[in-house]
């Protein structure tokens, strides 16, 4: 299955350059090594996908779009989820955006962004 990164109705897959999925495990109050014998003891409740995100070159406009995708609290966000090879669609929220580099092509008068990552936090 290709991979696919779909935010709201923007499909910015072209423009992925990384996207490091992860999978964390969210455990009950309480968890936590023993300190008498050193032994976890956990009650997990579930677990939550987080997508580490870098993007190619980003000219003006897809800065614009990207910013405008990711600024409502929570967003619908389509990838690959690599547990089970199938894509999903999950409501998540942007927990940190850097935009990279500002730079400027004066051939074409626009402003573009190189480097621009960002970290998506399954609700």
């Amino acid at each position: 299955m290709r991979p696919i990164l779909k935010i709201g109705n923007n499909d910015f897959t072209e423009l992925v350059a990384s996207l490091a999925p992860s999978n964390n495990d969210l455990d009950a109050d309480g968890a936590g090594r023993d300190i008498s014998d050193g032994e976890m003891h956990r009650k997990k409740i579930t677990d939550k996908d987080k997508l580490q995100v870098g993007m190619l070159r980003l000219w003006e406009e897809d800065m614009v779009r990207l910013h405008n995708a990711l600024n409502p609290a929570f967003v619908q966000v389509t990838y690959l989820r690599p547990g089970t090879n199938t894509q999903v669609t999950k409501t998540m929220y942007c927990s940190s955006l850097t935009n990279g580099l500002q730079m400027f092509k004066p051939s074409k008068q626009k402003t573009y962004y190189e480097g621009a990552t960002f970290e998506l936090v399954e609700r």
